[in-house]
């Protein structure tokens, strides 16, 4: 159970990766 609070509590450090690619894509976007 220790596992889901985790995950719940901090979902952005659990997949770290994943935003900075959606970032990189947004950016590139933009520019």
């Amino acid at each position: 159970m220790g596992d889901d609070v985790d995950d719940h509590a901090q979902p952005e450090l659990v997949r770290p990766r994943e935003q900075s690619v959606e970032i990189s894509e947004i950016t590139e976007d933009r520019v």
